[in-house]
């Protein structure tokens, strides 16, 4: 992924109100959540879309380029600019690697966002979230993984388990974890000067917890990077 780093935005003081029925009516500086069943169901889609999209042993056979144009344009909230095509190719060896996402804009390589565009509405935000950071998860193996290897938490079931007693938070690093998060689980999405900010909260397997989040301005969708850390877990990583 590109690293940028535009200016954060204080997302958590932001006070959360209902999901508004007009986008254009929201007051600035507050924020909603996305309603969780239609997250579940929309989610559940782009899941099974995806995994039948990307090709049978993708990382463990060679995998060639593929254009991921068909895909993105089954989407209803994204899609690819005019005459540009994002391609997805597998860098590494076998069994140790990652999806590389990227585009051609007049002569120069970029990252696939420079390609999309995205409509303010409910779909487009959650697959704003859903192409920046959980796509990129597929298919990475041992050594692709490094800052690849977490879980969003678009439900509230993972964090349900971090919370119950009987839960063992050794598992995920989660020695000194004690359930203290300072805001919901699910997909936010906050305004601010008539730009939008969509975050999910995510976890690593080593166990840090860190807010993920993507700025939609202008139709275009910005990365903001490096995500927040919420939890630290203090373990290392080896792969």
């Amino acid at each position: 992924m590109e690293k940028a780093y535009p200016e954060r935005h204080p997302r958590v003081s932001f006070p959360i109100i209902a999901a508004p029925g007009d986008l254009d009516l929201m007051p600035d500086r507050t924020q909603f959540l996305i309603d969780r069943p239609l997250l579940a169901r929309k989610w559940r889609s782009l899941e099974e879309a995806t995994n039948a999209f990307i090709p049978q042993g993708c990382g463990i056979t060679h995998t060639p380029v593929f254009s991921l144009n068909p895909l993105i344009g089954s989407f209803e909230g994204v899609s690819v600019l005019p005459s540009l095509e994002v391609t997805a190719s597998f860098v590494g060896g076998l069994l140790d690697g990652h999806l590389r996402f990227r585009t051609v804009i007049e002569g120069k390589e970029e990252d696939m966002l420079s390609a999309l565009q995205v409509t303010p509405t409910m779909a487009g935000f959650i697959e704003a979230i859903y192409l920046t950071y959980h796509l990129r998860t597929k298919c990475a193996f041992w050594h692709g993984l490094y800052g690849r290897n977490y879980t969003l938490l678009p439900n509230y079931f993972l964090l349900r388990r971090l919370q119950s007693p009987s839960y063992d938070p050794q598992k995920f690093g989660l020695q000194h974890f004690k359930g203290r998060v300072d805001r919901p689980v699910g997909i936010r999405v906050a305004k601010r000067q008539g730009k939008y900010y969509v975050s999910c909260m995510a976890i690593y397997a080593f166990g840090n917890i860190v807010d993920m989040t993507v700025r939609v301005a202008n139709e275009r969708i910005t990365a903001l990077c490096p995500p927040e850390t919420i939890y630290n877990s203090g373990a290392g990583v080896m792969y």
